[in-house]
């Protein structure tokens, strides 16, 4: 991440972080996890509402938010060789996270213009997976992140238009131009089995996770 997306993101302060990274804890320790985590959901898209929150601990949550949403996608593209073969694979627990995420996405997108860019680079991420109206919303504004031509994050950018624009031949593009330095998305595309619009959510997630500094990734 370049030092001009660093100076804008704020660690939050240590009671704050604590306090989020506590509670993101306790829903993935309750004895059912899915549910901890789709009840808590609602609340922390309430949180990340807020203006009294610091740039860096929005940005936090909507991080969360984001691998709930994109879990999924994920968990479909490394396991499509499998269930091709016939092997079955649990993904109920994720279609709830996902569906409780999605539903969150379009009263999160007004965030926008008070934002920090990476807080809007997560955003991007999350509108991919909301409704088309939603993406039409957002779709105007990726120039407005900072990405230098030729970067990973310039990549990922091209690859969350072509879904925003559900343009099939451009995420193609982006998505081989990704894998040329993303070896595990690489193994990916070399299955034609592996669902291209799952395999491309997932890829864009992963991007901005790697993107974004460890002060605003809670543990």
């Amino acid at each position: 991440m370049d030092d001009a997306f660093l100076e804008e993101i704020e660690e939050p302060g240590g009671d704050t972080r604590e306090f989020l990274a506590d509670l993101v804890q306790m829903a993935n320790h309750m004895p059912t996890r899915d549910a901890g985590s789709v009840l808590i959901i609602p609340y922390l898209a309430e949180l990340a509402r807020s203006q009294a929150l610091s740039p860096g601990a929005r940005t936090s949550l909507l991080h969360v938010l984001l691998g709930f949403a994109s879990e999924l996608d994920a968990a479909t593209a490394r396991s499509a060789d499998w269930s091709a073969m016939g092997g079955r694979v649990e993904l109920r627990h994720l279609t709830r996270l996902r569906d409780r995420a999605v539903a969150e996405i379009p009263s999160l997108i007004p965030l926008w213009d008070r934002e920090s860019d990476a807080a809007r680079y997560v955003l991007v991420s999350l509108a991919t997976f909301g409704p088309a109206q939603t993406a039409s919303l957002l779709r105007p504004h990726l120039a407005d992140i900072p990405a230098p031509q030729g970067t990973d994050r310039a990549d990922a950018l091209d690859l969350a238009a072509a879904l925003l624009d559900e343009d099939t031949n451009a995420m193609d593009m982006a998505l081989r131009q990704i894998a040329t330095w993303d070896s595990a998305l690489a193994a990916q595309l070399e299955s034609p089995h592996t669902p291209r619009p799952q395999a491309a959510r997932a890829a864009l997630a992963a991007c901005v996770n790697r993107d974004l500094p460890d002060a605003v990734q809670l543990p």
